[in-house]
């Protein structure tokens, strides 16, 4: 099992002007390790309220690239609180095979997660949200139709056929990147002057969930990356393969969230001149649009689930499914 302890080079209770790693602490309110027939999994909550935001990361990712949108989200929507899971072979859950990350068994993983943590809790409303990898599994969970009081799903980030797309260069870009870093500071210095994050607040909590430390035979340390990325290969197309179709065939109130303007396509744009889903476009961000651009995420989820549930109390008791 993941330590649950903090780098040791992490120091609680930073702020986001200085330079170096920064805790989840400072984000959520408490970490818990759900035990569940298929692993142990890292589950970070912010906030009390019986709305609640499911949160799902990208792969590589962690629950941590979440962490400034949790800190906002609680505080911005009335009686919500933040779920984030990390997904096997991620962050601080430990579950075996680390690198089977089948939408089928990450899926598996989440109604047992999320089952666990209903046995206790009440969960008025599940508004599902997730980012790239995390978005594509949201929507293959949603299809299942066996995640209770499901209310809304919003994906951030990914598309298709840009998906696809994207899967045939990803080998290119493993090779490239480096394979570890001699201090964490190194790691978020890297991944920022790669683009790959814009936001240094941002990137001093989320970088260093992605990074594990190790210990050369010399005794020499260093820090390389905690998801073997390549391993999970064969299930990339999985993941994205009829993704839109799926997408637009949930019965239930969606969210597109896109970094700049991305070709959508055939099904999407048909759907979204049909009004099948919301579209936002955030401009001057990456990839990791929540991450760059948690306050603007945020208002927007904010007032698509007050939507939502304005449209459920208009809706007779005896028509809802």
């Amino acid at each position: 099992m993941a330590s649950c302890q903090a780098p040791r080079s992490v120091q609680k209770g930073k702020q986001d002007s200085g330079e170096g790693p920064l805790c989840w602490e400072d984000y959520f309110d408490r970490r818990q390790i759900v035990t569940v027939p298929e692993g142990e999994f890292a589950v970070y909550r912010a906030g009390v309220g019986g709305v609640v935001l499911l949160l799902l990361h990208g792969g590589g990712l962690a629950s941590q690239s979440w962490a400034l949108f949790a800190r906002e989200a609680a505080s911005r929507i009335p009686n919500s609180s933040v779920v984030a899971v990390d997904f096997r072979g991620h962050g601080a859950t430990s579950a075996a095979p680390e690198d089977d990350l089948s939408k089928e068994t990450l899926c598996a993983d989440l109604l047992a997660v999320t089952a666990t943590l209903q046995e206790a809790e009440e969960w008025k409303a599940v508004h599902l949200v997730g980012h790239s990898m995390g978005g594509a599994i949201a929507v293959h969970l949603a299809a299942t139709c066996k995640l209770p009081r499901l209310a809304s799903l919003t994906v951030v980030d990914v598309v298709e056929g840009s998906a696809l797309d994207a899967v045939r260069h990803m080998n290119d870009f493993l090779k490239a990147r480096p394979v570890s870093f001699p201090s964490l500071d190194a790691g978020i210095e890297w991944v920022l002057s790669t683009r790959q994050l814009r936001n240094r607040g941002s990137a001093r909590v989320s970088v260093p969930s992605q990074l594990v430390e190790t210990t050369a035979e010399s005794g020499r340390k260093s820090w390389r990356w905690r998801v073997d990325l390549a391993a999970s290969e064969p299930h990339w197309a999985g993941w994205f393969e009829g993704l839109s179709a799926t997408f637009l065939a949930q019965a239930i109130p969606k969210l597109l969230i896109l970094a700049g303007i991305t070709t959508l396509d055939k099904d999407l744009t048909i759907g979204q001149m049909q009004g099948k889903f919301q579209l936002e476009v955030l401009e001057r961000v990456g990839h990791c649009v929540h991450e760059d651009a948690p306050a603007k995420v945020v208002e927007i989820i904010a007032k698509f689930v007050d939507r939502v549930a304005g449209q459920k109390k208009r809706i007779p008791a005896d028509t809802r499914q």
